[in-house]
C-alpha cells in the first residue's frame, strides 16, 4: 500500500500546473477574447459599457495571472481598480479627469504585467513548454494593450495630437491603432501628429519587431539546448 500511496502522490505532483500557466492561459484567451469581440461589441451592441466590462475582465485575469509575485500583487490590484473605477464607476470627477486617470493606470497596469511575464519567459530553462509560449505571446499583447492605453490617455489629456484619434474617441480605436502599429501595418486612418505621440507610433513598432525576434530566437535555442540534453 506504501507504493500505491507514492504513486498517488506522484500523479498529484505531476497534474499539478506550474506558477502562472493557468492564469496565463487565461490571461491569453480573454485579450484574444477582447480584440476579436470589439468590432462586434461597437457594431451590435453599440454599448461603451459593455466593452468596458471585457477590458475589465481582462484587467482581472493580468491580476490573476501574476498571483504568485504576491510582492507586486497589491500595487497592480489598485491599479487594476483605479482603471476598472474610472471605465465602470463615478468617482465624482469629470469625464475628461475620470477617463485620463483610468488609461494612465492600465497604461502603468498592462506595461508592469508585461515586465513580470518577460522576466519568466526569459529566464533559465531547459525546455520549451506551454507556460513560455502563453507568457510570450501574452507580453507581446499586453505591449500592445499598454500602449493602446497610452494612446488614449494622450489623445484625451493632448487634444489634436492624432489625426482620427480624439477625446471622444472609443479605447476601442486606440488598441486598433496599437495593433496595427506594433505589428508595423499602418494603414493610415490613424496618425500621429505631436512629437510625443510620433515618439510612443515608432518606439511600439521598433518594440514589436525586435521582441518577435528576440522570443523566436529564445524558443529556438531552448528547443536545441532540450534536444542536445535528451541526445
Amino acid at each position: 500500500m506504501l507504493w500505491l500511496q507514492n504513486y498517488g502522490k506522484a500523479q498529484m505532483t505531476a497534474a499539478r500546473l506550474p506558477p502562472g500557466q493557468g492564469g496565463y492561459r487565461v490571461l491569453f484567451w480573454t485579450i484574444a477574447g477582447l480584440l476579436v469581440l470589439r468590432p462586434i461589441i461597437d457594431q451590435v451592441a453599440d454599448q461603451p459599457w459593455l466593452f468596458s466590462i471585457f477590458l475589465s475582465t481582462v484587467l482581472l485575469a493580468g491580476v490573476w495571472a501574476i498571483s504568485q509575485n504576491r510582492r507586486q500583487l497589491i500595487a497592480l490590484a489598485v491599479l487594476a481598480v483605479v482603471a476598472m473605477g474610472g471605465l465602470l464607476g463615478d468617482l465624482m470627477l469629470d469625464w475628461t479627469t475620470r477617463y485620463s486617470v483610468a488609461m494612465i493606470a492600465a497604461t502603468i497596469y498592462f506595461a508592469w504585467i508585461a515586465m513580470i511575464l518577460s522576466r519568466d519567459v526569459f529566464k533559465e530553462s531547459r525546455r520549451v513548454s506551454a507556460d513560455m509560449v502563453y507568457g510570450g505571446i501574452n507580453v507581446y499583447l499586453l505591449a500592445g494593450l499598454a500602449f493602446g492605453s497610452a494612446f488614449a490617455a494622450l489623445a484625451t489629456i493632448v487634444p489634436g495630437s492624432f489625426n482620427g484619434l480624439g477625446a471622444d474617441s472609443p479605447f476601442g480605436d486606440a488598441i486598433y491603432y496599437s495593433i496595427v502599429t506594433i505589428t508595423t501595418l499602418g494603414y493610415g486612418e490613424i496618425t500621429p501628429v505631436s512629437p510625443i505621440a510620433r515618439m510612443l507610433a515608432s518606439s511600439e513598432a521598433l518594440l514589436g519587431q525586435l521582441y518577435v525576434a528576440i522570443l523566436l530566437a529564445r524558443l529556438v535555442a531552448v528547443h536545441i539546448s532540450s534536444g542536445q540534453d535528451a541526445g
